[in-house]
């Protein structure tokens, strides 16, 4: 390849990025102001209850931000507020998956606000509890109360840790974690203690009914209602329908209490502080808020008061109904005419740069191609000597690997726990059965063959491995397929089937994580050493 045609490619390569660079600059600076107009926007749309149009604008303005760091509080908090509408209308895997993107780029950022990221946290493990990730949601929840602790230490604040607490407890209840509640609602009683030397005296007046009803709940779930009963007598009612939260905490226990009397009462004080509006409320007030005070009522015997709440909501029933289409076709039609603006402008944006850059480009194209052929056969040999090493390195790590497994699984090691014992059992059923060419098999094939449950087998993997079922499972996949390509000569897509993992594409990806090549190189690599 002679110095002409490198000299034009190291000049465009250079001419390129120089015309791109004032672009970029003034891209950036849009983005971030677009990015916190879009913020505001949704929060507007939040507060006027349309949560159609708040979700769109804060997932405009969260997706906008190619660089949070520019401004990570906006970036946060519109991410925050994005997966909480998702998780409020049911898409909690969608909503998980922001929050750990968000969490995952505040990773050692300085910079990144404390608070967002307890809250990011706490909704995370709200989250991981609703989808029956019980450990993972105890490490989110304890990462958020480390944060919040670290900044009570620092700025003296401790209300706000105090909160934390009672809403992890409240998460834990709701999901029936009962053993993990008592542990929070110990921790809330706690703090609520060290805050009382110097806090804020109605805020203390307020907690104090609160917490006791905080034990109530929790005695009356755990079936201690005895118990239960007799601390609610206790509490002082002023501590109790003097703040509407602890009204409402209040008709809860004593609608599954059966006491439908004092909860009538209850929903009839509160109504007194927020009286319901049917004519303006939605069918999710009428079902929340309306029904359960009809209950109420019909169940302690006040039938008249009962049929009055029904003849009202049956009333407004209709105007309700149209009234909510209504809402969701204007919502619907105002995000329809915004993405056919957006859509309008990203079209101009790119016809300007494509012009700008057409001549450019071209140029590009040429010497590239002049200079394909020998790039392309340096390369190829430079990866193939490249993976011979990283071959020889991974014999070398698969032979050390499997002798610290061999260590760990040996029947000879004295006095063994039963989790060893139990990890032997696991590596010999992987080994002798091979089930793990079974696409279908998991932490619970494992537990339902071995006879025990999947707590087990997690806490087995983690102590003698440190590694989750899945990977432990993907990992012997893995190493079968490795073989099967250096000893046979079946095809790669047969190897990938015969290994338990149906999907090639996560097979390509899990294996060049895995051996830091793909498959094909694998095989050439082992058969040229």
């Amino acid at each position: 390849m002679n110095k002409l045609p490198l000299f034009f490619l190291l000049f465009c390569m250079l001419a390129v990025p120089a015309c791109k660079d004032f672009d970029a600059i003034v891209e950036t600076e849009d983005a971030l102001a677009t990015a916190r107009a879009d913020h505001k926007q949704g929060m507007e749309y939040d507060m006027a209850r349309q949560m159609r149009l708040a979700e769109l604008y804060y997932k405009k303005s969260y997706e906008s931000f190619a660089d949070p760091s520019t401004d990570w509080l906006c970036y946060a908090d519109a991410g925050y507020r994005y997966a909480y509408l998702m998780m409020d209308r049911g898409a909690t895997d969608d909503a998980m998956m922001v929050l750990t993107d968000i969490l995952g780029k505040a990773e050692g950022e300085d910079a990144f606000p404390e608070g967002k990221k307890v809250a990011l946290l706490a909704l995370l493990g709200f989250l991981q509890l609703d989808l029956g990730l019980t450990e993972d949601a105890r490490a989110s929840y304890a990462t958020a109360y480390r944060t919040q602790k670290a900044i009570q230490e620092r700025d003296g604040e401790r209300f706000n840790l105090f909160i934390l607490d009672c809403n992890i407890f409240l998460a834990n209840l709701d999901s029936e974690e009962y053993d993990e509640a008592h542990k929070w609602l110990q921790i809330c009683e706690e703090e609520f203690r060290k805050y009382k030397k110097n806090g804020d005296a109605d805020l203390i007046a307020e907690y104090e009914g609160q917490l006791a009803l905080y034990r109530v709940l929790y005695l009356q779930a755990v079936g201690r209602n005895s118990e239960a009963a007799s601390i609610y007598d206790a509490i002082p009612s002023s501590r109790i329908y003097d703040i509407p939260y602890n009204i409402e905490y209040a008709t809860s226990y004593l609608m599954n209490a059966g006491r439908y009397a004092e909860a009538a009462e209850a929903f009839e004080r509160l109504d007194k502080i927020f009286p319901p509006d049917y004519d303006t409320k939605s069918l999710d007030y009428i079902d929340s808020y309306i029904i359960p005070r009809y209950l109420a009522k019909r169940k302690a015997g006040k039938t008249a008061e009962a049929l009055l709440i029904a003849d009202d909501v049956a009333a407004v029933l209709d105007s309700a109904i149209i009234r909510q289409k209504h809402n969701s076709a204007a919502e619907l039609a105002v995000i329809y005419q915004t993405h056919q603006r957006e859509m309008a402008l990203q079209e101009a944006r790119g016809e300007t740069r494509n012009h700008r850059l057409l001549l450019l480009a071209f140029l590009v194209i040429i010497i590239t191609i002049s200079g394909m052929l020998y790039r392309t056969h340096s390369y190829n040999k430079d990866l193939l000597s490249k993976n011979r090493s990283l071959y020889q390195q991974i014999l070398q790590r698969e032979k050390a690997e499997a002798e610290k497994r061999e260590m760990l699984s040996s029947t000879s090691a004295g006095n063994p726990t039963q989790t060893q014992l139990l990890y032997q059992r696991i590596c010999k059923l992987m080994e002798e059965d091979e089930i793990f060419t079974d696409p279908s098999a998991n932490h619970e094939t494992l537990a339902r063959i071995l006879g025990t449950n999947v707590t087990y087998i997690y806490d087995a993997l983690r102590e003698c491995a440190g590694i989750t079922p899945a990977d432990f499972i993907n990992q012997h996949r893995l190493r079968y397929a490795a073989n099967l390509l250096t000893c046979s000569e079946e095809p790669v897509g047969l190897i990938i089937e015969m290994s338990g993992i149906t999907n090639r594409s996560t097979f390509n990806r899990l294996f060049r994580e895995y051996y830091s090549m793909s498959p094909t190189e694998y095989r050439q690599a082992a058969r040229t050493v």
